[in-house]
């Protein structure tokens, strides 16, 4: 939910959409699934980190880069 918001949040920000579409948070509960799921999971990006002595980019900074180009693109 929180993701799907924050694209359509950048998308209207960037002129691709007039407003955010209503959203309705729902809970994985609500679809089951066949592999069990974690009910919080982060990528752990420590040790990348240190050995290659790389910063991965933020989600968001990198959500706002793919939302401007489909905006440039879609202006082709």
């Amino acid at each position: 939910y929180d993701f799907a918001n924050m694209i359509f949040s950048y998308a209207v920000e960037a002129g691709l959409l007039e407003c955010v579409p209503g959203l309705t948070p729902v809970t994985s509960a609500e679809f089951p699934q066949v592999a069990m799921r974690p009910k919080w999971s982060v990528l752990e990006t420590g040790k990348v980190n240190r050995v290659f002595n790389i910063q991965p980019a933020s989600f968001e900074g990198s959500l706002r880069t793919v939302i401007d180009q489909i905006k440039t693109r879609a202006k082709k």
